[in-house]
Parts: structure tokens; C-alpha cells; sequence
């Protein structure tokens, strides 16, 4: 698929959502989880300069606090200052560290967020909130990545460039695999853009125009290009992994069952684990591990053609589940 095609999935779907995508993307931005890479930084150079005067000017200042009676006091003064600068550092460490943990989750959210536009889901604002409950890996997943763009950053821009779209996707697999690890989230995203690092670089430059046109207006454009270029990221995703249908196994299975053997969904599920003592969902997964194997032992498929075949949302998943 081409940039010029997701770009214009990703405007079809936006029609009718436009207004909660340009709300979520504003508070997301807020929340630090829709930003762009920024960066900002202030120095301080404190200079000190000796007086001519050697050891004269060293014994004066002894002198002027063995004499004066306000040394105390100017004593006093300087350490409380650096009480304060020490807890004005804490703060904004704890601050620091706060934010970036908001933001991790955010990101996560706002991305699922973007998926289910690209999807046709119903399209709600708290949606953005919904990974709280993982917030640990999400965390994880944020800190693992930036710091492996930053490690090959040390060996010069490009290959820090590099590692920024291969990791791209985390947000979106950590969206659509709620369960998975931020390690295997981090291994998904090198799988999936290997091959892929080009295509989402065409899909950025391709809106080189609206991005002029957004620079014409004072910025005024953005409320709107931000959240379609989001929505164009989301659709490129989707163009790599096609939306996930493991967990639809037990329902989409079960009125198959009912349907067939005119039982009520819900007794034959309670039926079924009763004579087999496993729920249909599990029985389902043992069947597509055995599947799993056979494959792997008697064909030349390779993990990831037999997670499409078997319609698990990934290759890594698919691992996970078939090592445990």
C-alpha cells in the first residue's frame, strides 16, 4: 500500500470523527503522548575569581567571619539555599520522572485511540486513558526504546534515526496485544519494519505540503494535519497487522458450535468444559499449538506465515503462547 493510499484511508476514516480525534490528539499532546521528538535545555556558568591578594585576602575573610557579628546569619542563608536548590531538584526530577510515565501511557491509549477510527470501532475519548492498567508496561516499553534510539545514536545520527522507525511501532503493538511484554513489543517492532523502515518514511514526507501550508497559516493547520497524521500512522500499522482476532476464538466459535448443535451458547460452553474440563477458548488454543507444531516440524512455513494462517495478531504472540 502506498503513502498516498494510507493517507487516504486514514482521511475516509476521520470523516464523522473529526471533531474527537482534534479533542483526544489536544489533550493527548498535553499529556506529552502525541508529541513530536522536543527538546529543551539551559545552562548555568558560575564563575569565580580570586582576589590578587593570595593568603591576604583569604585571612581577611577569616577575619571578617571571626569579627563580624552577621556570619551567622550569612551561614545560615547559604544553607538554606541549598536545601531549597536540592528539594527544587527533587521536585523536578519526580516531576521529570511523573511525566514521562503519563506520557508513556498516553501514548499507548491515544494510539488505540487511532486504531479503532481505522478500524470503524465506536470511537470514545477515554479510550486514551485505557492503559493505565498496564501503565508498568508501558513504562517499560517507552524506557527500553528510547534508550536503544539513544545507544545507536552514539554511533552517529543515522543509525539513531534508524532505531527510532524500527521501535515505532511499540505504541500500536502494546494497543492491540495488552498482554504482550514489553521486551517481545520491542522484538514486534523490529519484526514488523524490517522491510517497512522506507515505506513510513515515504508516508511522513508525503506531507511535506501540509506541512508548508500549516507553517503558512502560523500553525494554525496542525489542529488539524496532527491528528490525520496520526491517523495515517494507525492506518499504516494496519497495512502491516491486520486487526487482531484471537480473542474472538470462544465467541465466533461457540454460535458456530450453537448454531450446529442447537444448544444455547452459554450451556454448551458450561457442557463443555464439564466434559472436557477445559473451556472452549483453551481447547481451541491446545489445537492450534499442535497445528503449530506439525507445521513447524513437517513444513517449511516459517513462524510468522503459520501466526497469519492460524489468525493470531502476531508473530511474537504466536511465540509466546507456543513457548509457554
Amino acid at each position: 500500500m502506498r503513502a498516498k493510499d494510507i493517507r487516504h484511508q486514514a482521511w475516509n476514516a476521520l470523516r464523522g470523527n473529526w471533531g474527537w480525534a482534534i479533542l483526544t490528539c489536544l489533550v493527548a499532546t498535553i499529556l506529552g503522548g502525541a508529541s513530536a521528538f522536543a527538546s529543551s535545555g539551559f545552562s548555568v556558568n558560575i564563575n569565580f575569581e580570586g582576589s590578587s591578594g593570595g593568603n591576604e585576602g583569604l585571612s581577611s575573610l577569616t577575619k571578617f567571619f571571626e569579627d563580624s557579628t552577621i556570619a551567622p546569619l550569612i551561614i545560615g542563608i547559604i544553607v538554606a539555599s541549598v536545601v531549597v536548590i536540592t528539594l527544587i531538584s527533587l521536585l523536578s526530577l519526580a516531576y521529570a520522572v511523573a511525566s514521562f510515565c503519563l506520557a508513556s501511557i498516553i501514548e499507548v491509549g491515544y494510539s488505540k485511540f487511532n486504531l479503532d477510527i481505522i478500524d470503524g470501532n465506536k470511537v470514545e475519548f477515554v479510550r486514551i486513558f485505557s492503559f493505565f492498567k498496564h501503565w508498568g508496561k508501558a513504562v517499560l516499553a517507552n524506557l527500553l526504546r528510547n534508550l536503544f534510539i539513544f545507544l545507536w545514536s552514539l554511533l552517529f545520527i543515522i543509525p539513531g534515526i534508524i532505531a527510532s522507525y524500527r521501535y515505532s511501532m511499540v505504541p500500536f503493538i502494546l494497543a492491540d496485544n495488552p498482554n504482550m511484554s514489553a521486551g517481545d513489543a520491542i522484538d514486534e517492532s523490529k519484526y514488523l519494519m524490517h522491510g517497512n523502515k522506507w515505506r513510513l518514511f515515504c508516508l511522513q514526507f508525503s506531507f511535506f505540503g501540509w506541512d508548508v501550508l500549516c507553517a503558512l497559516t502560523f500553525g494554525i493547520l496542525s489542529i488539524w494535519i496532527v491528528p490525520y497524521k496520526h491517523a495515517a500512522l494507525a492506518a499504516f500499522y494496519r497495512s502491516i497487522v491486520p486487526a487482531p482476532v484471537e480473542e474472538q476464538n470462544e465467541e465466533v466459535n461457540g454460535e458456530i458450535l450453537a448454531e450446529v448443535t442447537g444448544l444455547n451458547r452459554s450451556y454448551l460452553s458450561t457442557l463443555f468444559h464439564k466434559e472436557t474440563g477445559v473451556t472452549i477458548s483453551d481447547y481451541i488454543m491446545s489445537k492450534k499449538m499442535e497445528a503449530t507444531e506439525n507445521m513447524l516440524k513437517y513444513s517449511e512455513y516459517s513462524l510468522s506465515d503459520i501466526s497469519e494462517f492460524l489468525n493470531f495478531s502476531s508473530y511474537s504472540y504466536l511465540a509466546k503462547v507456543f513457548r509457554e
